[in-house]
């Protein structure tokens, strides 16, 4: 007992002191107590503001031969925002043979399916692989081939199928000794470059502090709604 009585009266001199405060310390109390559990709501609206983001994309490609008219290669588009313009460009590494510099002006044709097997649109393209500069002082083995496609298309979808087709379908074994107007390529793939617009732009161009912008307005909102359901409180308190 002679060693609980210093606790004991510690104890009884604070509840002392505070008992005259006591209803204008638990709305403080509850405020202080809600501050975490309005933190993480903050936390998760600033990275789903950041995983929102529109972003460029890169798919590879992988192109069939002897299966149709000209080679072809499909590949699904999963990165794409509906609401963003992007630039979708076709790039190729082709051998720097003879044979692909005989093919001279070929088409490059791509069609964006979306869901249903909805045609989104279809764009058709002429490229054409170029020798070598002559003032080179050594032989490039590759190529390689840029192919502009679509210019700020917004198509309107998440998940988008694309259909690659590249080559000639006019007579394409009637040139020179009878070989094949079949572009060889070594790898490819379809680039979409997004075009930032609007918020969703804002967002692009800045993603982290775009997120952490988001993360303080919902805490400054959550934390002035909650001052408000407290002040009443006080009030009655300060008034009784």
């Amino acid at each position: 007992a002679i060693f609980l009585y210093p606790i004991e009266l510690s104890l009884s001199i604070v509840t002392s002191a505070l008992r005259p405060i006591a209803p204008q310390l638990i709305p403080l109390a509850v405020f202080f107590l809600l501050v975490p559990l309005l933190v993480i709501p903050a936390i998760v609206s600033g990275l789903y503001v950041w995983y929102s983001r529109a972003i460029s994309w890169e798919s590879p490609l992988f192109f069939q031969y002897g299966d149709g008219l000209t080679p072809y290669a499909e590949t699904q588009l999963t990165s794409f925002n509906p609401t963003q313009p992007y630039d979708i460009s076709l790039h190729l590494v082709v051998p720097a043979i003879p044979s692909n510099y005989d093919i001279g002006n070929f088409m490059t044709t791509l069609t964006l399916t979306g869901p249903s097997d909805k045609t989104l649109t279809t764009v058709r393209k002429p490229a054409i692989v170029l020798p070598p500069s002559s003032f080179r002082w050594s032989n490039p083995t590759t190529t390689t081939l840029k192919i502009p496609l679509l210019s700020r298309y917004v198509c309107g979808a998440s998940r988008v199928a694309a259909k690659i087709e590249i080559g000639r379908q006019d007579g394409w074994k009637s040139i020179g000794s009878g070989e094949g107007k079949e572009l060889s390529v070594l790898t490819a793939s379809i680039e979409g470059r997004v075009r930032p617009q609007g918020v969703r732009g804002i967002i692009s161009r800045f993603p982290v502090l775009s997120g952490a912008f988001a993360s303080a307005v919902f805490l400054a909102v959550s934390f002035t709604v909650l001052a408000i359901c407290l002040i009443p409180a006080l009030r009655w308190q300060y008034g009784g």
